[in-house]
This record gives structure tokens, C-alpha cells and sequence, in this order.
């Protein structure tokens, strides 16, 4: 299949990284015709993703390049998007969804239908970014495209993960139509009193971790994820994610974490690092001393033990 490997940018030539999903075959109902109407055929995908060149591949850490999870996800949201009468509409739509990420630079799309011949019929289409104004797509950064999914980061307090009702609180986030992230106040058997303030915040994410680790081994409806990727492949599946956040707050790329953060301090930088729209603190008492934080993109609730109605 034919693709692009640079780009001339400033007057200079820039290489490209390419990212690929090859002779992925699913089965679906598409098709303008009346035959095609009630009944599913193998339709097979081959899509090349050109990405400008990312140094951070050195460092070997998956939340820091654009994954090839992209194309398939951009597969996917569009097949449940609505049925398809043409190869041609739906090429032009996976191409527009995987060139909405920040990285992306040109895609080739081919999909071929299996079962009208004994070879294979179908569409190949090249797009590049000056496409998405056409298409009807806008360049959105990963932070973006997670807020558009209404990310909820609750953050449960000792006093409800202890409680009655956090059976109930965990129906709640599993029915719930925007995705629902937990994070964890530290272990309580801790006294944070004796620990040196230059190394508390450091503690008090080891403590949280470990209780992720606890919780994820006393209900089995979560996941516990220790960084964005994971995050990413919990929710597509549709569990309940714990956070692990040593990891995630470690390779922060907004803000560095101080020395004196609290439980509820990390809460709010969590659900920055994953891009949440929304962060609930429940627990006894209401933590309303948490309306300082004054953050755009987040809003920031409280809710009691026993509010789950409200959530």
C-alpha cells in the first residue's frame, strides 16, 4: 500500500513515523444494495497513520506516543456510529477520525470487501490534514478528545471505602453513561504526623497505591491501572478503573507535584493528567474544603456517604 514518509515543514524536510493496522477483518452489515440489507459480510481494513517523529520513544514509555490503539479505536467509533451504505463514506470517516490526534499528519485508508468475489473489491484513500476542514473534523489534542467522553475522576474517602455503601456507590459508577475513574485516600494506618514533609507526598502516593492494590482485590467490578494506557483500554471495555497514581503523577507533564500535597491535592492533578471534565470527593464529612481549587476544564463537586442518588 502506498504512503507518504515526509513532510516539508518550514523549508525542511521532516521524517515520518508510521503507525499501521494490517488485514484487520470483522464482520459487519454494510452495503447500499438490498442484499446487503439484515445480513453481515467480512470487510477488511488496512490503515497506515503517518505521525511526526516523537523523541519521547526513547524513553520506552507508552503514554508518551500515539498508539496504534488509535486506528483501531477510530474503527470502531465510527462502525457503531451508524450503518454504512458505501466503503467510500467509511474510509473518509475513519480517515477524519484518526487525523483529529495532534500527531497524526496523513492516513491511508483501504477497505476491501471478502465475500462478493473470489479476490477481494474496495476503496483506497489518501488524507492528509489539509482534509479535515472538508470533512467536517477539527484537529483535537489527546486531552481534548478524553474530555469529549465526560472523564469523571471520584475520589472516595476512607470513611465510604470502609462503609456500607460502597457496594452501591459501585453499581452507580458501573451504570453510569460517562466513564468513572477512582482514586483512593491513603491507607489509614499511616501517621503522616511522623513523616519528614520533604518526602510526605511521595508517601502519601504509595499509601494510595497500595489501597488501589487492596481494592481492586475486594470488588471485582474495577481494574486497577498504574498509568494512561491502561487507563485508555479500562475504559474502552467498560470497567470501573482504580488508580495506581505513583506512576501517573511521577511523569506529570503539566505540573511537577509539591512536597506538601494532600490526598485531595493529588485527586485534583489525577484527574488533570487524564484530561476529567469532573471530580466528585465523597465521603463524611461533605470535603467541602476542597473549593479552592480553581481549575477551567474541571468541575468540582462533594457528596456525602449515602448521596449516591445525586450522582
Amino acid at each position: 500500500m502506498p504512503a507518504f514518509n515526509h513532510i516539508k515543514r518550514n523549508n525542511t524536510i521532516e521524517t515520518l513515523d508510521r503507525i499501521f493496522v494490517k488485514d484487520y477483518t470483522v464482520d459487519i452489515e454494510i452495503g447500499a444494495f438490498q442484499s446487503e440489507v439484515g445480513c453481515k459480510q467480512k470487510v477488511k481494513f488496512n490503515v497506515i497513520l503517518e505521525v511526526t517523529k516523537n523523541p519521547a520513544i526513547l524513553d520506552d514509555n507508552v503514554d508518551k506516543i500515539l498508539s496504534y490503539e488509535t486506528i483501531l479505536e477510530a474503527i470502531w467509533s465510527e462502525l457503531n456510529s451508524k450503518r454504512f451504505n458505501l466503503l467510500e463514506t467509511l474510509a473518509e470517516h475513519v480517515a477524519g477520525r484518526c487525523l483529529m490526534e495532534e500527531k497524526a499528519e496523513r492516513v491511508v485508508v483501504k477497505i476491501e470487501k471478502l465475500d462478493k468475489i473470489k479476490g477481494s473489491l474496495g476503496i483506497e484513500i489518501s488524507r492528509d490534514k489539509n482534509s479535515l476542514e472538508k470533512s467536517g473534523y477539527q484537529v483535537l489534542g489527546q486531552k481534548d478528545l478524553k474530555r469529549k467522553k465526560g472523564l469523571i475522576l471520584v475520589h472516595l474517602t476512607s470513611s465510604l471505602i470502609s462503609s456500607e455503601s460502597i457496594e452501591s456507590w459501585l453499581k452507580v459508577f458501573k451504570n453510569s453513561e460517562k466513564p468513572v475513574v477512582i482514586s483512593l485516600d491513603p491507607l489509614d494506618s499511616i501517621n503522616f504526623e511522623n513523616i519528614c514533609s520533604e518526602v510526605q507526598t511521595e508517601v502519601i502516593l504509595l499509601s494510595m497505591a497500595q489501597n488501589a492494590v487492596l481494592f481492586d482485590n475486594l470488588f471485582s467490578m474495577v481494574s486497577i491501572v498504574r498509568n494512561k494506557a491502561e487507563l485508555e483500554s479500562t475504559i474502552k471495555i467498560g470497567r470501573i478503573a482504580v488508580l495506581s497514581p505513583t506512576k501517573i503523577i511521577e511523569e506529570s507533564v503539566s505540573t511537577a507535584p509539591s512536597v506538601n500535597m494532600n490526598a485531595k491535592d493529588l485527586a485534583i492533578q489525577l484527574a488533570e493528567e487524564i484530561s476529567a471534565t469532573r471530580v466528585i470527593f465523597i465521603g463524611d464529612p461533605r470535603l467541602d474544603d476542597c473549593n479552592d481549587f480553581g481549575h477551567k476544564h474541571l468541575q468540582v463537586d462533594h457528596l456525602t456517604t449515602k448521596e449516591w442518588m445525586k450522582f
